[in-house]
């Protein structure tokens, strides 16, 4: 009589999976993340042995398909993507898969790591592999710690060759972390802000150590420091809406009720080019960086001045007005900063508008400046300005 064979359990079932699916993409050339810290073993394992993330598939995915759960101040640094890891990918293909978990949002993933991976598979046309993992499990009976999640998505990015975490980052990560579990699992009894130093309860340096002990990050006495002190001054640190990004522009446009300025190929109209009929407009496209305003607003200077069939054009079509659309360049963190360089922007606007109105003649007015929201906040809002009333 054959015996019967003795059921797996639920922990044998998850590693027997977790162990074939690692088969399966080291024979297709790429690194098991249990390798190293540096391919993701932390965002599979707390270091203090009371947690794990089982990997459950493989597959191949695209940006548009995953939602968004970065640590940092910019969710993707798009000229890193395109002079660094791209160049790698493109001429040694991806190495080290990137980790997701299944999203609340049905037939959809969240990110865990990979953010400039997926980016940089859309730049190149290619799909990006990622494995599939659980949430945080229990490994000893105890509940799973509410900062797991977090702790280790952040100490997931170890490696000294990626892209490195600021004190910027830092400052959203602890705000994120006292509003997940302010007592960060215990150690802090009552949520309240630590200590910057203490002989015989949680401090500071406590809490830089469980958010990015295991990363290499912030370990220098003076930067836990610096970021103590911005963040008790109360310093309101957000993610950053990256305008920089194409889509990010065209939808910002679009949600304005704008012409969104687009060639039959998809190309974005040069600022000569970009007229709304709907508004009696030209739409100047910008950002705050150096001169870009100006030497946008100085091509229609010339244009209107030298070229008498450009005028014709704009009066045959009752183009009146220029609407400025700008992004802040590189922007700050934080509201107040981010308003006070949107204020530089008004008093530029304002500038350019007493300019133009005194050529005697000429043929558009300067109507509205708009900003686009660049903080992941509730507290920033697209902005539209009426330029007559600056």
């Amino acid at each position: 009589m054959i015996p019967a064979t003795k059921p797996l359990s639920m922990l044998d079932q998850r590693e027997a999976i977790e162990t074939q699916v690692l088969k399966e993409i080291e024979e297709m050339g790429y690194q098991s993340p249990l390798d190293s810290a540096d391919n993701g073993l932390l965002a599979l394992r707390d270091p203090n042995g009371k947690w794990r993330r089982y990997i459950t598939a493989w597959k191949y995915v695209r940006l548009s398909d995953l939602d968004e759960t970065q640590v940092r101040k910019k969710v993707v640094d798009e000229q890193y993507c395109k002079t660094d890891l791209a160049p790698k990918i493109d001429r040694d293909g991806q190495k080290i898969p990137a980790l997701i978990t299944p999203s609340h949002i049905p037939d959809r993933d969240s990110i865990i790591t990979g953010h400039h991976r997926f980016w940089v598979g859309d730049y190149l046309g290619i799909d990006i592999i990622a494995l599939v993992l659980t949430d945080p499990i229990s490994l000893d009976g105890t509940p799973v710690a509410a900062l797991a999640d977090l702790v280790s998505k952040i100490q997931a990015n170890k490696s000294a060759d990626r892209k490195e975490y600021t004190i910027e980052c830092a400052l959203i990560a602890i705000a994120e972390a006292f509003q997940v579990d302010g007592t960060f699992g215990g150690l802090n009894p009552g949520g309240q802000m630590p200590p910057r130093e203490s002989n015989d309860g949680f401090d500071w340096d406590d809490l830089m150590d469980y958010l990015y002990g295991e990363t290499g990050y912030f370990l220098y006495k003076g930067t836990r420091t610096k970021i103590y002190n911005q963040y008790i001054r109360g310093r309101s640190a957000h993610k950053i809406v990256d305008m920089s990004i194409f889509s990010e522009q065209t939808a910002f446009l679009a949600r304005l009720g704008w012409d969104t300025g687009l060639s039959s190929t998809g190309k974005r109209l040069d600022v000569l080019k970009h007229f709304d009929s709907a508004r009696n407009a030209m739409i100047l496209l910008t950002d705050s960086n150096g001169r870009h305003m100006a030497e946008k607003m100085l091509s229609y200077l010339q244009k209107c001045i030298l070229d008498p069939d450009f005028v014709s054009t704009l009066q045959n079509n009752n183009i009146k007005y220029i609407d400025v659309a700008c992004r802040i360049y590189n922007p700050p963190t934080d509201k107040a900063s981010l308003d006070s360089q949107r204020d530089n922007m008004k008093k530029e606007t304002k500038e350019w508008k007493t300019i133009i109105a005194a050529i005697p003649g000429f043929p558009l007015e300067l109507r509205t400046l708009a900003f686009p929201k660049q903080l992941r906040s509730g507290t920033d809002v697209d902005l539209q300005v009426n330029v007559r009333k600056l």
